[in-house]
């Protein structure tokens, strides 16, 4: 190293002081290292050869660049500490270069804020952020670009702008999890769930989060196993997809909730009849959010018609129901009805619209649902179970559908119902009084539950017909005063 005559070791993790003996060398005419004033981590006593005063984008000779660029790449190097977290083409490279060429807002590396939307534009560009249906970064000044990361969609801060929630759920989120996430140190709240690209593991690096207490990673492709480090910290929601009996990721934390035994699987054949039916135990506990979950009550598993609505009434719903509305299970329940059937009209579901509004729903005065036609809809499924939970409804229609499976046992619940059509046919059925349940001309089978025969006799129901006549009747019937 005789000849040596400039040395540049600029942007690195190097810290403590440049070495006298290689201020000694006589051919160097220059040593450029990160220790300008602004930010001093390794000194320099070498006199004129140290290079302090500018510091390139670029390592190298010949490199050009800003002071300020490349001060925040400096301290965006000690957020992404990998060796190749800012090579060319890669997602630190892309969000380093969106800061320094690309962001309005301009922030120098002493910003307390310039850590935290650089990590929000990593995980814009490492988890597909180019099809999300939040617009969080674009390079033609629109999006995020000229506005504080605090208001972007599915960001939320504390009073000192700190980042301490990101709600990402079914967004359309794609690829690995980068880890740097952990250094959001205030960070309470992380939903990526229902995001079914999301792939690879849960960083280590997550144990780091010590403010963390709702972690939702369910309804993904992650594999692997919960870093053990996460059991030990004060986490009081953990949703992975940890579901029994085949598990995507394993979890041996007290905050996952894996057991599914009491979740309740989309099934299309007849439910055996219980004594009492009842609904859903609780699984989950209070998060702020996700307590909407306690009230629902259950733990169903992703891909049901229970979790769809679920997440639908949490995540994109826009009515902004509390866990006490009195509204907030009817709504559930007609989300779940239209998850479980196929060919509802487009009118259903509509997060801006109240649910009495949606076609073929009627409330009475004070928004309670009490009637559901569906009539010649083509609807094709099972009835959901949770149709016992409209505890007001008194009149249902299915008239003229295609509707199979088991008649379910918790519409033995509806006390008040005084009528009950499920058809399906040329045959259309006429002059029944309201309190008749009628089934028949239609795909069902299996057995009347005897909880709706007792509505028979403590409800308001006073009679009931299905398809069980003939020696081979689609259905059997104790109460049914006619099987046409």
């Amino acid at each position: 190293m005789k000849e040596l005559e400039r040395i540049y070791l600029f942007h690195t993790l190097l810290t403590g002081s440049v070495p006298s003996g290689m201020c000694s060398l006589d051919t160097l005419n220059s040593i450029s290292v990160d220790c300008y004033p602004q930010n001093v981590l390794v000194s320099c006593d070498c006199g004129t050869k140290c290079n302090c005063d500018v510091a390139p984008s670029t390592v190298g000779p010949g490199s050009t660049g800003s002071t300020s660029s490349a001060d925040v790449l400096n301290v965006l190097k000690l957020v992404s500490r990998k060796s190749d977290s800012f090579e060319d083409g890669s997602p630190g490279a892309k969000a380093f270069h969106w800061i320094a060429d690309h962001d309005s807002l301009n922030l120098s590396a002493n910003n307390p804020s310039v850590k935290q939307r650089y990590i929000l534009a990593l995980m814009f560009y490492s988890m597909n952020g180019e099809d999300w249906q939040y617009t969080w970064i674009e390079t033609n000044g629109i999006g995020g670009n000229d506005k504080p990361e605090c208001v972007w969609d599915g960001v939320q801060c504390d009073k000192s702008n700190n980042v301490i929630k990101i709600d990402l759920a079914t967004i359309g989120l794609a690829g690995s999890i980068p880890s740097e996430i952990a250094e959001l140190s205030h960070l309470t709240y992380l939903d990526l769930s229902s995001n079914g690209f999301v792939e690879g593991r849960i960083p280590d690096e997550f144990k780091n989060l010590h403010a963390l207490d709702h972690l939702f990673l369910d309804n993904t492709n992650l594999s692997g196993e919960v870093p053990s480090a996460l059991c030990r910290m004060n986490i009081e929601v953990l949703l992975v997809d940890c579901y029994q009996p085949d598990p995507k990721i394993s979890c041996e934390c007290d905050a996952c909730q894996c057991d599914g035994s009491d979740t309740k699987p989309f099934v299309n054949t007849p439910r055996p009849p219980t004594e009492s039916p009842t609904l859903p135990p609780t699984h989950f506990k209070n998060p702020q959010k996700h307590s909407i979950k306690e009230v629902i009550g259950g733990n169903p598993r992703p891909g049901t018609p229970e979790y769809d609505a679920l997440h639908w009434l949490i995540h994109t719903d826009k009515q902004g129901l509390g866990p006490n509305s009195p509204r907030l299970i009817q709504r559930y329940v007609l989300a779940v009805l239209f998850y479980s059937v196929r060919n509802l009209p487009d009118d259903w579901l509509q997060p801006d619209a109240n649910e009495c509004l949606f076609l073929g729903v009627l409330c009475s005065d004070d928004g309670v649902v009490t009637k559901i036609t569906m009539v010649d809809d083509e609807l094709v499924g099972s009835l959901p179970t949770d149709l016992g939970r409209l505890s007001n409804v008194t009149f249902l229609n299915f008239n003229k559908n295609k509707l199979f499976g088991g008649v379910p046992t918790e519409l033995g619940l509806l006390t008040n119902l005084g009528e009950l059509r499920i058809v399906r046919g040329k045959k259309r059925l006429t002059n029944f009084p309201p309190e008749y349940l009628v089934l028949y001309n239609n795909d069902l089978s299996g057995t009347v539950p005897p909880e709706i025969c007792k509505l028979t006799s403590q409800g308001a129901l006073v009679g009931v017909e299905v398809d069980c006549d003939g020696t081979k009747p689609e259905i059997s019937c104790d109460c049914c005063g006619n099987c046409p």
